[in-house]
């Protein structure tokens, strides 16, 4: 997914929200990696610790999804429009 984002384009307009996807992805794949290493049966610490990492995540998604929902609608573009 980290990889994908980097195709993103690069127009001044989405810059920002392609530059947020993909932090939130990086993040995703830094949490993912660190609970697969450090997985322990039965300690759920780890698990918190990973919950606790996808808040920012989220969030980071959410404003991403907030500015092009904005864009869109500020130029009057339906999602339809914008899929290949």
């Amino acid at each position: 997914l980290a990889q994908r984002t980097y195709a993103l384009p690069q127009s001044a307009i989405v810059r920002p929200l392609a530059e947020m996807l993909t932090q939130a992805a990086e993040k995703e794949e830094v949490s993912l990696r660190q609970l697969r290493d450090n997985w322990k049966p039965y300690d759920s610490s780890f698990y918190q610790t990973y919950e606790k990492e996808w808040v920012p995540i989220d969030r980071l998604r959410r404003q991403a999804a907030a500015g092009l929902t904005d864009l869109l609608q500020k130029y009057s573009i339906t999602i339809t429009e914008t899929t290949p």
